[in-house]
């Protein structure tokens, strides 16, 4: 594990210009989704000051009466959201071949090298994006149904908060750790996706969860810390907001700058996980320390 995990911060530091090109790519979706949004609101708004009382703290009535009156144009932006999520899903696996492809070849990144990889692993990796989004509905239903038959259970004899509360937590519990495993060992079947150039997703879907739970700690561990550094990057931020506020144009764009360091963090534990995914797999396969 000590091995693959300085392993995975060279990779990491190797494929660089690829989180740069993930994070601009981002970026750019980002700014394309929320410029509609802007121009709606800035016609909804027009030469009216009461918006700028938002600034100062959320007005319920400020906001009822400007929604009310954006909300024919706010619609229709509403319908183009889900095309660029579908977008933004759609490039991040396109771009996820080419990154692995980098990772596992450890020379020098060429454009036509990283471009050819996306094409190669693209098929393969939206198969297994399948498979997964399918096992994650299959998770959710086998805790959600145990979980509301004992609700129903109960609701006649009814005496105590903690009959819903406590089963509650743990039926969460449980399903953000298998939620979490199974996020995990994706990863691992990207990686064998590549490394054994297999064109079978749902084989390698099960490889990744055999693999997953045969290293159960090594790859797990780092899993949850970098879980950990995300949550703590979301709190910092959360406290921040409160500090900074919205008050003025300042306070706005220096909020925008710290969101945007901390995307460009969230995209880069992404790709450190894939190296130390990466890492984990070739030492384990030479036989060797991991």
């Amino acid at each position: 594990m000590i091995r693959a995990f300085f392993q995975s911060i060279q990779k990491t530091l190797f494929v660089f210009p690829l989180i740069l090109l993930v994070y601009l790519v981002n970026l750019g979706l980002g700014l394309l989704l929320a410029l509609p949004y802007f121009k709606v609101f800035r016609g909804g708004i027009g030469n009216s000051m009461e918006p700028s009382k938002l600034l100062a703290g959320y007005d319920h009535t400020v906001y009822r009466d400007l929604m009310e009156q954006i909300e024919g144009s706010i619609a229709v932006v509403d319908g183009q959201t889900p095309w660029m999520i579908l977008i933004f899903v759609l490039l991040s696996i396109f771009f996820n071949g080419g990154i692995i492809g980098a990772m596992a070849a450890s020379q020098d990144i060429s454009r036509k090298s990283f471009w050819t990889n996306c094409r190669h692993y693209f098929g393969r990796f939206f198969r297994l994006s399948i498979i997964s989004i399918i096992a994650y509905g299959i998770l959710a239903v086998i805790i959600a149904l145990p979980l509301a038959a004992y609700f129903k259970g109960i609701s006649s004899s009814f005496t105590s908060e903690q009959a819903f509360v406590i089963p509650a937590i743990i039926g969460a519990g449980i399903f953000l750790f298998l939620f979490s495993f199974l996020s995990m060992s994706n990863d691992y079947a990207k990686v064998k996706i590549v490394a054994e150039n297999s064109r079978s997703a749902l084989r390698m879907f099960f490889s990744g969860l055999k693999f997953s739970f045969r290293h159960f700690f090594s790859a797990y561990i780092f899993y949850v810390l970098l879980a950990m550094i995300l949550l703590v990057g979301g709190f910092t931020y959360w406290k921040l907001s409160g500090v900074v506020g919205t008050s003025s144009m300042f306070t706005i764009i220096l909020l925008f700058i710290i969101q945007q360091i901390l995307v460009f963090i969230r995209t880069s534990i992404r790709i450190w996980h894939l190296a130390y995914a990466s890492s984990l797999y070739q030492n384990l396969q030479r036989g060797g320390r991991w």
